[in-house]
């Protein structure tokens, strides 16, 4: 049984990233993620950072935000993640997403997707069912 650490009240930063990830309770954490403007993967819970609809924000503009990759490099294969994607997002954003998301990869069943986007949820499984 997995005893997954829900993180939407936890402050975005290296240091509380490294606490869950050492932390013996959990063994997996779930973090939410949003699409800046221009395609990059920020963690947060909130639409909203230092002021800015991240939607609508390009990454450079966020200020001291962690995107995927800097996630992904302080989990360090410690613990698998199940990431949640928020927010509302178009057709071009979803490609774009997908796009960002090749990377995932190299992270061969320590990374699980969530989403409420009926449209990401299908072409999720679409490339799923390419695999085989």
């Amino acid at each position: 049984m997995d005893i997954i650490a829900h993180t939407a009240s936890v402050h975005q930063s290296k240091e509380a990233l490294k606490e869950l990830r050492d932390n013996l309770d959990y063994t997996k954490l779930e973090l939410d993620f949003r699409l800046t403007k221009d395609n990059e993967l920020v963690w947060s819970h909130s639409s909203k950072i230092n002021g800015h609809f991240i939607s609508i924000t390009e990454y450079r503009n966020l200020g001291n935000v962690l995107t995927l990759e800097d996630v992904l490099e302080v989990l360090d294969h410690v613990k698998p993640v199940l990431i949640e994607i928020k927010g509302e997002l178009d057709e071009r954003q979803i490609y774009g997403l997908v796009k960002s998301m090749l990377s995932l990869v190299h992270y061969h069943n320590q990374i699980e997707l969530e989403s409420f986007n009926s449209d990401l949820i299908g072409i999720l499984l679409d490339l799923k069912n390419m695999e085989y």
